[in-house]
């Protein structure tokens, strides 16, 4: 245990050391981090009461419906939690510089395991914390609850609840490890990711949102009861659903119904993380010898095959363009990490572009509904494209490595080497989005669809451009590991100013969409004239905001390195 101790003690004081302040832009790049931090955290956590009252006092959905619609978000961000902590783990355990290292070490495997473990869960997930730490205290503002009942939620239910994800997650891992040994990886991945997907299904199948809110509502105007007897019974033994039941016992003042669920959270925490540890010391040091062998296996067969993308094929491109555009296509696609995080992100937009039509129509009877709704599935849409910008683009300056000064000294100026590396990925996510765009509005009419494609065009290309910029900004030419670029401090901060974006962008085309179904719901007609301006501004901030962010990475890049 000393040992777990003495690494966690340095691996903490290293990170606080990671961005020492040497100078100006040292200080700035530090003092624009904590603004955007402080700024977001405060954002989080007024736009939180904003919406609890809006829910409950315009709406009238009760604090039953209210905190059952809180456990479906909460089901959702359990499986993104779980399913980022199997790849980063994936990452961190098997691929891990350092992992090579402490092995050389008298420290054993299983402590190597708990160390990687735990600073997944907190690396990885500080941005979230730090979201949800605002929100859970805009909550508990709103509901007036005492400093003692919200240092409880966050300590004893909503820490708990993340631990059992993540534990969940490396417990998967290891067993896909371990079956891999007989079966090939990808194999599994699909199996998987097909259990994802019935997982989904039967959860929405079974808890469906319609359904509850159409049985919820005979008892108006007494929403604020618990119907016990609406929830399915196998809901209640799921870990989103303690944390919600915890909060509406809590904000009812029934202390001993809420510690019921502190006690199943913080219980079945600490028996998934000493389970976790178990498999560990069982499985994690065969699983990564037989990593490397089956690493070193493939590398082989890379070798004997002849390369599709090739540097002898002749092409009509410029010489320089060719290099770029091979190298990054041969560097991307021979990073497992890389392929197998792009595959899950894409099967995750598959799904929501599966079930985009329910949740398009709900709501459409009650204007203020509809025009959430919209609104919602807009959000995740971008959000989406956001993510996928950070994970992929954000990375790209960091990638070229310690070795960067030799692109720096070769005949090709650093501009036109990130357009075009840039253009790889900004072409693609673009085509994302006007799938995404397509799919949530084709219920509407042809013109509100050609309308928003536009609109979500620019909006893509921003996140990407924003997410270049602060990926040359912030680039730790160090790192190799590209999942753990993403989930730097830079990153982060990418990370929330997309997310002001975002908020910007549902702030402007609130009142003209509820305007637009309203006339909709009287007339027949979508009159878009609503929309041109709202629309404008947001192009307009987008072609600003991705020059902007290009120019100032490029600067960032020519004099840091």
């Amino acid at each position: 245990m000393k040992q777990i101790f003495h690494i966690v003690k340095y691996k903490a004081l290293s990170f606080l050391k990671l961005n020492p302040v040497h100078n100006v832009n040292d200080f700035m790049k530090s003092a624009g981090s904590f603004i955007v931090y402080a700024g977001f955290a405060v954002g989080t956590y007024f736009l939180t009461q904003t919406i609890i009252h809006y829910l409950l006092l315009e709406v009238r959905i009760g604090l039953f419906l209210l905190h059952q619609f809180l456990s479906i978000i909460m089901f959702i961000f359990f499986l993104s939690v779980n399913v980022g902590n199997i790849i980063v783990s994936y990452s961190t355990l098997y691929k891990s510089g350092e992992v090579n290292f402490l092995l050389t070490k008298p420290v054993s495997p299983t402590k190597i395991f708990i160390i990687k473990f735990l600073d997944n869960f907190f690396y990885s997930s500080s941005t979230m914390l730090l979201i949800i730490l605002a929100a859970i205290l805009g909550y508990g503002a709103y509901f007036k609850l005492s400093v003692i009942n919200v240092l409880s939620i966050v300590l004893f239910n909503f820490l708990p609840f993340m631990f059992i994800a993540a534990s969940l997650g490396v417990i998967i891992l290891l067993f896909i490890m371990k079956i891999s040994i007989r079966i090939p990886l990808r194999y599994i991945v699909y199996v998987l990711s097909a259990a994802y997907v019935i997982l989904l299904f039967l959860f929405f199948k079974i808890n469906s949102p319609l359904k509850l809110v159409s049985e919820v509502m005979e008892y108006y105007p007494n929403l604020d009861q618990y119907f016990s007897g609406l929830i399915p019974p196998i809901i209640k033994f799921l870990p989103n659903n303690w944390l919600t039941d915890c909060l509406f016992w809590t904000v009812l003042g029934d202390y001993s119904r809420a510690a019921e669920f502190y006690f199943y959270q913080v219980t079945v925490s600490l028996l998934m993380f000493f389970f976790a540890a178990y498999l560990g010391n069982r499985f994690y040091y065969k699983t990564w010898l037989n990593n490397i062998n089956a690493g070193n296996k493939t590398r082989t067969k890379i070798d004997g095959k002849k390369q599709s993308i090739d540097f002898e094929k002749e092409s009509s491109l410029s010489p320089h363009t060719e290099v770029i555009l091979k190298r990054e296509i041969l560097t991307f696609v021979r990073e497992p990490n890389q392929v197998i995080h792009l595959l899950l992100l894409l099967f995750l937009i598959f799904i929501f572009i599966v079930s985009m039509r329910g949740v398009s129509l709900l709501g459409t009877r009650v204007i203020q509904l509809q025009t959430i709704n919209y609104l919602s599935v807009f959000s995740f849409n971008i959000f989406l494209i956001s993510t996928l910008a950070m994970r992929f683009v954000f990375p790209l300056a960091s990638l070229e490595g310690e070795a960067f000064w030799k692109v720096k000294s070769s005949p090709v100026l650093i501009r036109k080497i990130f357009k075009i590396k840039i253009l790889i990925y900004l072409v693609p996510i673009i085509i994302i989005s006007q799938l995404l765009s397509y799919f949530s509005n084709r219920i509407f009419s042809s013109r509100l669809i050609v309308l928003i494609g536009i609109l979500i065009a620019f909006i893509a290309a921003a996140f990407v451009y924003i997410n270049a910029g602060m990926g040359c900004i912030f680039a730790n030419f160090r790192e190799k590991n590209a999942i753990r670029i993403s989930s730097s401090q830079g990153a982060a901060i990418s990370f929330l100013i997309s997310l002001l974006f975002i908020a910007f962008q549902i702030a402007i085309l609130f009142v003209p969409l509820h305007n637009l179904f309203q006339l909709r719901r009287n007339t027949g007609v979508y009159d878009l004239s609503f929309l041109i301006i709202p629309a404008a501004i947001i192009i307009i901030i987008s072609v600003m905001a991705s020059f902007i962010s290009f120019k100032l990475g490029i600067k960032s890049l020519q004099k840091d390195f």
